[in-house]
C-alpha cells in the first residue's frame, strides 16, 4: 500500500543521501591526494538532486 510506497522511497532517499556523500568524500581525498584546488571537483560531487536520479551502485 502507500505507507509502503513511502518507507521504500524513505530509503532510497537515505540510500541516495549515503551514496552522494560518499562520493563525494571520494573527490575530496582524490582533490587532496592531486593537489588540485577543490572548486573543480565540487561541481561535479556536490549536486545531490544529481546524485539521487542515479540508480545506487550495489
Amino acid at each position: 500500500g502507500a505507507i509502503n510506497t513511502n518507507i521504500e522511497k524513505a530509503a532510497k532517499a537515505e540510500k541516495d543521501r549515503l551514496v552522494a556523500e560518499a562520493k563525494i568524500k571520494e573527490a575530496r581525498a582524490a582533490a587532496i591526494a592531486k593537489k588540485n584546488q577543490p572548486a573543480e571537483v565540487a561541481p561535479e560531487a556536490a549536486p545531490e538532486a544529481e546524485a539521487t536520479e542515479e540508480p545506487a551502485e550495489e
